[in-house]
């Protein structure tokens, strides 16, 4: 049987499934009649259309309750890869936003560590000006005072890299859980859609 053609509330045909189990799913929003999937079928393939019935002018072909239904699916199965390539598109344009923020991350700390050397540096030549005015550049607390000089230059080096790999952690966790969301939403969208293919 062909599908049962219906007014919907904004006055437009719409159809069932053409085995009577449930509405179609449309790709614009909106049920298609699966008449004109069928006809769109058969232009794209350079062949006549025919309907059940005769027109005004006398007897006409018939289209075949199978074609009816290899139309349907074909409107199911580019519907859903429109969907699919949709949300792999979503996820990619947010990979990118986080890839963007990881690099930001990586220039900002290049920067923190690079200011920190300069730092070094000249705490290293304050404390040698200090020491050699002293009297002490070359005695056991002027080297211990050079030791604690580089000790704390490590801890701060070492405080930098591991702020910038939490930081770097935090990201992409978020990138994880993104491509974790975008794999349910896949098997979700196919289990949907071979759902509604099985009707």
């Amino acid at each position: 049987m062909p599908s049962i053609l219906f007014g919907d509330n904004q006055n437009r045909l719409v159809a069932t499934n053409p085995r009577g189990k449930g509405p179609m799913l449309g790709g614009t929003g909106f049920l298609r009649n699966p008449m004109d999937i069928v006809a769109d079928q058969q232009n794209k393939n350079n062949q006549p259309t025919t309907y059940y019935g005769g027109g005004s002018g006398g007897g006409g072909g018939s289209t075949t309750s199978s074609d009816i239904q290899s139309a349907y699916n074909d409107e199911l199965i580019a519907a859903r890869d429109a969907e699919l390539a949709a949300l792999e598109a979503r996820l990619q344009s947010s990979i990118d936003l986080y890839n963007q923020q990881l690099n930001q991350i990586k220039a900002n700390y290049e920067g923190l560590r690079d200011q920190s050397e300069v730092d070094r540096y000249k705490s290293r030549r304050a404390l040698r000006e200090a020491l050699a005015n002293r009297g002490q550049l070359d005695s056991g607390y002027g080297r211990q005072e050079a030791l604690n000089a580089d000790l704390n230059y490590s801890n701060q080096l070492n405080a930098i890299n591991l702020q910038e790999a939490q930081a770097n952690q935090e990201v992409q966790n978020q990138i994880n859980q993104l491509k974790a969301d975008n794999l349910a939403n896949k098997a979700n969208i196919r289990a949907r859609y071979a759902e509604a293919l099985r009707q």
